[in-house]
């Protein structure tokens, strides 16, 4: 993999410019580049981060890292073809070779000459007029290549590499152009110093350039490369001595990676790119996201590597996140924009009074969800009840101003008053029990309020039930013994049972639920969802 994409998304709630070491470390590293204009660019425009806006499309991103595709369709990296290695060398396995004696055929190396077969003790057939070359047998040298002229000598130490059983290309003459057609292609040839890779025979016009000759098995220039699957010495290309296994060409510091000279590498098999056993360095490039994440753009790009993986990995980064009860803000942005000139006229024209009654269903409703434990309605009805906070505070700050309030003063409020309420939390206080958490919270309450009657306080118009409850429980809390009346009206009959039981609202609603089941069971009528 020569080529990363990292995908950085930010929170658009928090500060611009507010991002983790990790993110500005990549950020600092890297190119930047991002769909539009935003805050967050900006703040890193003003840190000395440079980012440029560019189309939102995989290709333009891609081609910010040289990937682009080629006429015929196929990607390329810095203008080269990228092809996998199984279709550039014929037959690959990932091993060399097999020894084989077949002969070949040699090439005419010159307008009416031919190669002699090169056996111990043989010569070479004349490359041209008045040139002979000597046995290609072991401990022979070459011949000039024509009257006058000597070949380029080897790597030091080193003596010419044989060839194959009976075939010697010739050298074509000094100075001349190679008028000779590409070798055939040979299915299997073999001999330890054979110049072959299943399949592919090199052509004499990429085994030497410049009068440099390789040391057996090495065929290599100043600054030229072999091709992937052109020229392989035991399956492999050695540069100035150095040899290599299939598909691997090797030389000190001048490498051919898919047809590019690579710094310092070796072009590995199966087309990974390595300076001297290290993969080379990668191509990074990163993608700013705007508020919204970019999620279109990065289900593109995801689909677009998905089909060809090879052009690049892609990396999702996290330069901030929310913390949560983030998406309190969003809605109170959401509220404001409805109550403000030109959102929603409806709510614009309601105040305390006509809100109260909806205020009170919601609760009922939130109620039902918890009384048929479905947790998911319950979700749904309490965002209901938020909806009420959210539109009595945004109407609150329409008030005169010395009555005025917002969402702001609700939440400070109840931030103080748990933190003062709850003492043995964020003061330390030690406490036994919860008895004792309850007496606690009972007495900064009444310290709070200032109220003179253990009833102060209590919702008046609740239902009847749940109201005499109510009084009876901070009557008892209070410590007070006030005998309950003694009448036979239905009223004080009622007081008494509700003492009797405190959660006589809820037995006696769900008494009426069940026997309004029994009536639509009598009538076959299923009970509402």
């Amino acid at each position: 993999m020569t080529a990363r994409i990292v995908l950085l998304v930010t929170s658009p709630r928090l500060p611009a410019g507010l991002l983790t070491a990790a993110a500005w470390d990549t950020l600092r590293a890297h190119p930047v580049y991002t769909a539009a204009e935003s805050p967050q660019a900006a703040a890193l425009r003003a840190s000395g981060v440079p980012v440029t806006v560019i189309d939102p499309n995989p290709e333009t991103l891609l081609a910010t890292l040289g990937i682009t595709p080629s006429p015929t369709g196929a990607p390329t990296f810095m203008g080269v073809p990228i092809t996998p290695i199984s279709a550039a060398v014929p037959n690959f396995t990932g091993a060399p070779s097999a020894p084989s004696s077949t002969a070949v055929t040699p090439t005419p190396s010159s307008a009416g000459a031919t190669s002699a077969p090169a056996s111990a003790g043989a010569t070479s057939a004349p490359s041209s007029a008045g040139a002979t070359s000597a046995p290609s047998s072991a401990g022979a040298t070459s011949a000039p290549s024509s009257a006058g002229a000597t070949s380029a000598p080897a790597s030091a130490g080193t003596d010419p590499a044989p060839t194959s059983a009976g075939a010697v290309p010739a050298p074509t003459a000094a100075g001349a152009a190679d008028p000779l057609p590409p070798s055939p292609n040979i299915s299997e040839i073999s001999d330890d110093d054979s110049a072959v890779e299943r399949g592919a025979l090199a052509d004499r016009r990429e085994m030497a350039k410049l009068g440099e000759a390789a040391g057996r098995g090495g065929v290599a220039g100043r600054g030229e490369g072999v091709g992937l699957g052109e020229v392989v010495e035991r399956g492999g290309v050695a540069g100035r001595g150095e040899g290599g296994g299939l598909g691997e060409v090797a030389g000190r510091g001048e490498v051919v990676g898919l047809g590019e000279l690579a710094e310092r590498g070796e072009f590995a098999g199966r087309g990974e790119v390595a300076g001297r056993g290290d993969v080379a360095e990668q191509r990074v490039v990163v993608w700013l996201a705007g508020p919204d994440g970019d999620e279109s753009f990065a289900r593109s790009l995801g689909l677009r590597l998905a089909r060809e993986p090879g052009l690049a990995e892609l990396e999702l980064m996290y330069g901030s996140w929310d913390p949560p009860g983030a998406r309190l803000l969003d809605a109170v942005a959401v509220m404001d924009q409805l109550v403000s000139p030109g959102g929603d006229p409806w709510k614009r024209q309601q105040n305390h009074q006509t809100l109260a009654q909806y205020l009170l269903e919601e609760a009922y409703e939130a109620y039902d969800t918890i009384e048929a434990d479905d947790t998911d309605a319950l979700r749904e009805e309490l965002g209901d009840v938020l909806l009420q906070i959210l539109l009595h505070s945004r109407l609150a700050e329409e008030h005169p101003e010395d009555e005025r309030w917002s969402i702001d003063d609700v939440a400070g409020g109840f931030v103080d008053k748990m933190i003062r309420r709850n003492p043995h939390v964020f003061a330390g206080e030690a406490v036994a029990d919860i008895e004792e958490i309850t007496a606690n919270w009972e007495r900064i309450k009444k310290a709070e309020k200032s109220r003179q009657s253990a009833l102060d306080g209590i919702a008046l118009s609740q239902p009847a039930l749940a109201l005499s409850a109510k009084i009876l429980s901070r009557t008892r809390r209070a410590g007070l013994e006030v005998p309950l009346p003694t009448g036979d009206d239905v009223g004080s009959r009622l007081l008494r049972l509700v003492a009797e039981s405190p959660d006589a609202e809820h037995l006696l609603r769900q008494a009426a639920l069940a026997y309004a089941d029994t009536v639509r069971a009598r009538e076959n009528v299923r009970p509402p969802e």
